[in-house]
């Protein structure tokens, strides 16, 4: 191996190596090293690692700003952390609820307290938001199944029947295995349901109905946070509806759960 090539393939360790190290481990002589850092015009290594050290440097910082954004810093401190969290949910709550389609979903509860079968399904970080659906009308004696695996829960809704419903809890919008349960959900008479982060989506055009849970003017903030105060939101209200529509069955739960 060429020097140049081992230097371009650790070049984001280079910019803590001494040329003692760097020569040991590329297993070139400390003169080689130096007349390669000449010859990319440096002065000599301490220059060449330099360089190296402030463009490793820039690489964390713009994975850093595509990540967690630019609002919070490395170096911030833990109030003003918890600050900008406080002020992106908030943030967050009050534009999704500008959106959210209260006509739709009271439709949805309807067709919840209806059902003979519930599936609901999310993966990875959407999973959160169906956890909480799930435990929240398992709770109530709603009979609701949860899958996160594509297999289970492409099976499960080729066993739904008309009337039944299906709930995909999708901020992208685009799922190929989301796509698929609800065509075969759709396709055995069952109703189904998107929640997607903006209505306007392909996947969109799959559900019957969707429940849009942010606003698609909303500020891109924090984007780890930027889909779950809606995701809370929307799963909170869905679940006080169909609570309404039932408030014996929802009191006796509350009891019964209170005494354990």
């Amino acid at each position: 191996m060429r020097l140049a090539d081992f230097i371009v393939g650790h070049g984001h360790a280079l910019g803590e190596m001494s040329i003692t190290d760097l020569s040991a481990a590329a297993q070139f002589s400390q003169m080689t090293v130096t007349r390669l850092a000449k010859l990319l015009g440096f002065d000599g290594f301490p220059q060449l690692r330099i360089a190296f050290a402030r463009e490793s440097g820039r690489g964390v910082e713009a994975g850093w700003m595509d990540d967690i954004g630019r609002d919070v810093r490395a170096d911030d401190n833990p109030q003003r952390v918890l600050d900008v969290v406080r002020a992106v949910q908030s943030h967050s709550l009050r534009r999704a609820s500008e959106v959210v389609d209260t006509e739709a979903a009271s439709r949805v509860a309807d067709l919840i307290v209806a059902a003979k079968q519930i599936l609901m399904y999310g993966k990875w970080g959407d999973s959160l938001a169906a956890i909480e659906l799930h435990m929240r009308h398992f709770w109530i004696g709603r009979p609701a199944w949860l899958d996160s695996g594509v297999q289970a829960a492409t099976v499960q809704g080729s066993l739904m029947k008309p009337g039944d419903i299906a709930i995909m809890i999708v901020h992208s919008g685009d799922d190929p295995a989301a796509r698929q349960i609800l065509r075969r959900a759709a396709s055995v008479g069952a109703h189904t349901v998107l929640v997607p982060e903006t209505a306007n989506t392909p996947l969109g055009r799959e559900a019957e109905i969707k429940l849009q849970t942010r606003s698609t003017t909303s500020d891109a903030v924090l984007p780890l946070f930027g889909t779950r105060p809606g995701q809370s939101l929307v799963m909170g209200y869905l679940w006080l509806l169909v609570a309404q529509r039932m408030p014996e069955t929802a009191a006796e739960a509350t009891a019964f759960i209170g005494k354990r």
